[in-house]
């Protein structure tokens, strides 16, 4: 078993962080010491937690493969970033977005994909999200009407990044921009 310990007071940590000895496979344990909270008073004794990493834990930040898009064909087309789709049904449209890594679906509820107009307005309509099995695949739905022959833009990464569920960010910001049927 490998230990660390952490000491708030000698070397505070700020944020979320993993020392990279951490992610090696095996048993770990863990104690924290100097924990203060906000009125400074500091916290008796330590905290002591022990966990196992497997060996196939992942660290590399998700990749985006692909996104398409249901138009008013009816087809569901490749939705490629910065270049705009055209006929996109403005009625409850449906976005399919693919990494390689299973997403977390917090990270979609915490704002992931996030739907605006051309000067990059947020648009105030609900995103169902639903997830396939291996949660590398998300899928959009818009739960309203968009405003016909309007052109509109949908990010992944506009405030709030995808995350893994092993808790990696993938750090690229994306738009798709497309224009509804009439």
């Amino acid at each position: 078993m490998k230990a660390f310990t952490f000491d708030a007071v000698s070397a505070p940590l700020v944020g979320p962080q993993v020392t990279p000895a951490l992610l090696s496979p095996g048993a770990h344990a863990v104690a924290v010491t100097g924990v203060q909270n906000v009125a400074g008073t500091a916290m008796a004794g330590s905290f002591n937690y022990a966990f196992t990493v497997g060996g196939n834990f992942n660290v590399v930040s998700p990749t985006f493969l692909s996104a398409t898009v249901n138009t008013n064909v009816p087809a569901t087309v490749p939705l490629p970033q910065n270049s705009n789709v055209s006929s996109v049904v403005k009625t409850n449209p449906t976005f399919t977005f693919v990494w390689d890594t299973p997403i977390d679906y917090a990270s979609l509820l915490a704002g992931t994909v996030y739907l605006t107009d051309t000067s990059n307005t947020h648009i105030n309509i609900p995103i169902t999200f639903t997830q396939s099995l291996d949660q590398t695949t998300v899928t959009a739905q818009v739960n309203g009407t968009l405003t016909g022959s309007t052109q509109y833009r949908i990010w992944i990464y506009y405030n709030v990044r995808p995350m893994s569920i092993t808790g990696v960010f993938d750090n690229s910001q994306r738009q798709f921009p497309f224009t509804t049927e009439p």
